[in-house]
C-alpha cells in the first residue's frame, strides 16, 4: 500500500475520532480510567504545525480546530465543506453540542432526511467527506512539503524533520520546527509568482466567506487572519479558543517557551519523590575509597538500621544511585478558566564517566519492575521524554489538566554515564508555552553507572555487601577481586 494511503487512512481515523467526541471533549480526562477520553491524534498535530497561525501555546484541541477551518474551506470543489463544520463542532449552532445534535445540524445542511446513509460508518456520506478532508490535509500538509524537500518529488510522504538548536546549544534531530509556512505555498516544486499567490490567498478569503454564510456563524478564523495579515494577535470567535500570536519583524509567531512566574504558575509540582532504584537490588557508588575498620562497620551496620540515619549518611558520603531509576511527579492544574496542556518534559543535564572508587550493593530477590510507559535516555544527544519504542511520549499522550485537577507522572531514567540533570515541563497555555524546573528538593538529580559494565565490582577499590541470605542482613567488606 503506497505511503500517502497509509498516511491518508491513518488521518482519516483521527478525524473520526475528534467528530465522535467533539472538539471541546478531546483535551478532557475519563475520570474513571485517568486517560483522555479521545485516542492520539499524532498526524493532525504535525499537521497543524503547517498551518498559518500555529504556535506551540495551543492546546491539542485548539491545534486541530486551527487545521479544520484552514482546510475545510478549501473543499472548493465538494459541497461537504458548508456541513462538516456542524459535525466537528466548528459553528457557533453545535460548539460543545453531543455528537448526535452535531450530526442533525450536518445533515440538515446536507438536506436529506436519510440519516442511516448519512452517518453510516462503513462508507455513509459523513466517512467519505471526512475521507476527502483526509486527503486534503495529507496533500497540503505532508506530500506538498516532502516534494518541496529535494525538488523531485519523489520524497517519502512525511516530511523530514528539520535539526533545531535546543536550548542548551545541543542539535535536536528529534524535534520538528513550529514555524509555519508563509503563505502561499504550493503542491508544485517551482517558486510560486506573486500573482499565484495572491490568486490562493484570494481562494482562501473566498473559501472563508462561503462557510461564513453556509455553515452559519463561525467567524472569521486564526488560520484566515494569520493567511491575511501574519501579525499581531488574532483569535476565533466566541465559540472557539482564543488564539495568541506574537509576532516577530517578519511575522513569524514567537513560539519559545518562558519559565513559569512563581506568583502564576499554569501546573503545581505537589510532590517529586527522590531517584529510587528499579530493580530489587540497591546501589550506591561513593566517589572517595572508604576503607572502613570492622568497628566502623559495626557502626555503619547500626546507622543503616534507621532509615532517616542511612539517608544522612549516603549524603555526607555524597554517594549517588546507580543504574535505572524512577522518580515519581505529582501535578496539579492552577488555571482556573482553561485547562492546560503539558505537550513536553525536556531535560538540562551534564554528564561525564563514572569514576567512584566504592560502591555499596544491597543485593534483593523477586522480580525487578517493568519497563514505564514513559522514560528518559540520559546518554542520547538531547534526551527527550519517550515511550518504549522511541517515539515521543507527549506527541502521543498530551496531558491536559484543569484547575485542581491531579496527575502523577513515573518517570524512569536511564544512562551508562554519571549525570546531574534537571526536568523542564512544557505546558501550552492561551498564554503562550510556559516552562516549569523539576528538581530533587532543590539540587539537581544525580544518576550513575558502573564503572566499567565487562569487569563489574572488580573495577571498584572497596566493595560492600549486604546479602540477602545474611540473618539478620548486615553490611561486609569484600574483596573486589573475587567478584565478578
Amino acid at each position: 500500500m503506497p505511503d500517502e494511503v497509509e498516511l491518508q487512512l491513518a488521518v482519516t481515523s483521527e478525524l473520526k475520532e475528534v467528530r465522535k467526541h467533539g472538539l471541546d471533549k478531546i483535551d478532557e480526562f475519563n475520570k474513571k480510567t485517568g486517560q483522555l477520553r479521545a485516542a492520539p491524534t499524532p498526524h493532525l498535530a504535525r499537521a497543524a504545525r503547517r498551518i498559518p497561525g500555529y504556535t506551540d501555546r495551543l492546546t491539542r484541541s485548539a491545534a486541530i480546530e486551527l487545521l479544520l477551518r484552514h482546510e475545510i474551506p478549501l473543499m472548493t470543489a465538494h459541497p461537504s465543506r458548508e456541513w462538516l463544520p456542524s459535525s466537528f463542532g466548528l459553528t457557533e449552532e453545535t460548539h460543545g453540542k453531543p455528537s448526535k445534535q452535531r450530526r442533525t445540524a450536518a445533515l440538515t445542511l446536507f438536506g436529506s432526511n436519510n440519516r442511516t446513509q448519512f452517518e453510516r460508518s462503513d462508507g455513509g456520506d459523513e466517512v467519505k467527506a471526512i475521507g476527502l478532508l483526509a486527503g486534503q490535509i495529507v496533500r497540503d500538509c505532508f506530500t506538498a512539503y516532502s516534494q518541496e524537500d529535494d525538488g523531485t518529488g519523489a520524497a517519502p510522504v512525511h516530511a523530514p524533520l528539520q535539526t533545531v538548536e535546543s536550548s542548551t546549544g545541543q542539535l535536536d534531530d528529534h524535534t520538528e520546527t513550529s514555524t509555519p509556512p508563509q503563505p502561499g505555498y504550493s503542491h508544485n516544486t517551482q517558486p510560486q509568482s506573486e500573482q499565484q499567490k495572491a490568486s490562493r490567498l484570494r481562494r482562501s478569503v473566498l473559501a472563508g466567506a462561503v462557510l461564513l454564510t453556509a455553515g452559519g456563524s463561525i467567524g472569521i478564523t486564526a488560520s484566515l487572519a494569520a493567511t491575511l495579515s501574519h501579525v499581531g494577535a488574532t483569535q476565533a470567535n466566541g465559540d472557539g479558543p482564543k488564539v495568541a500570536v506574537t509576532s516577530s519583524a517578519r511575522g513569524i509567531p514567537d513560539t519559545t517557551p518562558r519559565p513559569a512566574s512563581s506568583s502564576n504558575e499554569p501546573v503545581s509540582v505537589e510532590s517529586v519523590t527522590p531517584l529510587t532504584h528499579d530493580g530489587t537490588a540497591l546501589f550506591y557508588a561513593l566517589p572517595e575509597k572508604l576503607d572502613m575498620s570492622p568497628a566502623e562497620i559495626d557502626a555503619f551496620n547500626a546507622t543503616a538500621s534507621n532509615t532517616d540515619d542511612f539517608d544522612a549518611w549516603l549524603k555526607l558520603h555524597k554517594a549517588v544511585l546507580l543504574g535505572n531509576a524512577t522518580t515519581t511527579i505529582t501535578l496539579v492544574g492552577n488555571v482556573k478558566d482553561n485547562p492546560v496542556t503539558i505537550t513536553d518534559l525536556k531535560v538540562v543535564r551534564q554528564c561525564h564517566a563514572p569514576s567512584e572508587a566504592t560502591i555499596l550493593a544491597a543485593l534483593g530477590g523477586g522480580d525487578s519492575g517493568g519497563t514505564l510507559p514513559l522514560s528518559i535516555d540520559l546518554d542520547k544527544q538531547v534526551p527527550y521524554a519517550q515511550q518504549p519504542d522511541g517515539s515521543r511520549y507527549f506527541e502521543y499522550h498530551p496531558v491536559s489538566l484543569a484547575y485542581n485537577q491531579q496527575i502523577t507522572l513515573a518517570v524512569g531514567v536511564h544512562t551508562t554515564q554519571e549525570c546531574s540533570f534537571t526536568l523542564q515541563l512544557v505546558v501550552a497555555t492561551l498564554n503562550g508555552a510556559i516552562t516549569k524546573t523539576i528538581d530533587d528538593n532543590g539540587k539537581p538529580f544525580e544518576l550513575t553507572s558502573w564503572r566499567d559494565p565487562h569487569h563489574g565490582y572488580s573495577a571498584y577499590q572497596e566493595v560492600y555487601m549486604e546479602a540477602l541470605d545474611d540473618m539478620p542482613r548486615v553490611w561486609k567488606k569484600v574483596d573486589p577481586k573475587t567478584l565478578p
